[in-house]
């Protein structure tokens, strides 16, 4: 399949007929008070950049980025069924990520309904996290919000499987570093297969196809975890790190965990700075940890 991907007109037949299957589907699935669509009119307007995909003379898709204050928004992303699941709103989604850093915005946003499980999926694959209301959004039970921060390098954070290839081999690099500075008695760590039960999600920085860096984000009772933090020494010095950890923050908030802490080593001086650099500070032993004198224990509110 070869796709063409370009800012389009959305009063053009194609796009128009795009347009209304997407809005007879919100109408379909949600109350009038809780769709936010815009109407063709209102994609024709100065601060719309609208794009289509198309193949030969038929369109498959469109989206529209909407230039904000500071930051830009995801609108009108609808790709026809018989499209789907062949990179379409991938194409789709980087044409926007592309045009929001050519007008200088750094911050992607968006709002979809809490039943759309696909697109979720898309945008988390792309790197989005849930956040609160913005804009002039209600506070409503059937929209999610989401957010991403750009990086004129590429780098995306996504839920990764620890037990596949890239998260095996960051988790056996980063035990292997933490060996060159600590003793084995004062190693503690999670294997891959403790990282994958409910209530934990692993988190990779991609560059394309390159994993270049991982956390994990442990929920327990009444507060969040951070677990796994490793960027290989050829990456670091590049904010991986900065935004691994802000995924995993973010992530904590909207599971309404507002309270994050971490078990680490003395030793390990570059990530007890980093640590303190985002507000990290000393706290008791807590949770299952038995204190040790080459332990330190941190917190973070929210």
């Amino acid at each position: 399949m070869t796709v063409a991907v370009q800012l389009g007109d959305p009063r053009t037949p194609g796009a128009t007929a795009l347009l209304q299957a997407s809005h007879a589907l919100m109408e379909e699935l949600f109350p009038s008070e809780s769709n936010h669509y815009l109407s063709v009119n209102s994609l024709c307007t100065p601060d719309i950049r609208f794009f289509t995909a198309t193949e030969d003379e038929n369109t498959l898709g469109c989206a529209a980025l909407a230039l904000k204050d500071g930051y830009g928004e995801v609108k009108s992303m609808y790709v026809v069924k018989a499209a789907r699941g062949k990179g379409v709103a991938d194409l789709l989604m980087r044409a926007l990520e592309q045009e929001a850093l050519a007008q200088g915005l750094r911050l992607l946003r968006l709002e979809t309904g809490h039943l759309l499980k696909q697109a979720h999926a898309l945008y988390s694959k792309h790197g989005y996290f849930r956040r609160g209301p913005f804009g002039d959004y209600p506070d409503d039970p059937l929209s999610l919000f989401m957010e991403k921060p750009l990086r004129s390098d590429g780098l995306i954070v996504r839920p990764t499987d620890p037990l596949g290839p890239e998260g095996r081999a960051l988790l056996a690099d980063g035990d292997a570093a933490i060996r060159e500075t600590l003793s084995a008695e004062e190693c503690l760590s999670f294997s891959p297969e403790e990282l994958s039960p409910p209530g934990i999600t692993f988190y990779v920085a991609w560059q394309g196809t390159a994993a270049v860096g991982c956390v994990a984000l442990c929920t327990w009772d009444g507060y969040a975890e951070v677990k796994r933090l490793f960027v290989p020494d050829n990456q670091r010095g590049n904010g991986i790190a900065a935004a691994l950890m802000d995924r995993l923050e973010a992530e904590a908030l909207a599971a309404a965990l507002p309270l994050v802490r971490l078990e680490t080593a003395h030793k390990l001086t570059a990530a007890v700075e980093l640590y303190k650099k985002r507000g990290y500070r000393n706290c008791p032993v807590f949770g299952k940890y038995t204190a040790h004198p080459s332990r330190i224990y941190m917190k973070k509110p929210l």
